[in-house]
């Protein structure tokens, strides 16, 4: 996965950009268009909503 992964950012001349760097950036993008965090905890394979909630609280609303 990672040298395909590698050769393809590599090919497409873009900046360099690790495959976690895209998984965390494609979860804060979800979060933050109000997707239901339980569906983004099951896309990331997340175990427990709180380790979603912890990593990505910072693209979630503040609730008054």
């Amino acid at each position: 996965m990672s040298r395909s992964f590698y050769r393809l950012i590599r090919n497409a001349d873009v900046p360099p950009i690790r495959f976690h760097d895209l998984r965390h950036n494609v979860a804060s993008l979800m979060l933050a268009q109000n997707i239901n965090p339980k569906i983004v905890k099951e896309i990331l394979g997340h175990s427990d909503m709180r380790v979603t909630l912890y990593k990505y609280s910072h693209v979630l609303p503040f609730v008054h």
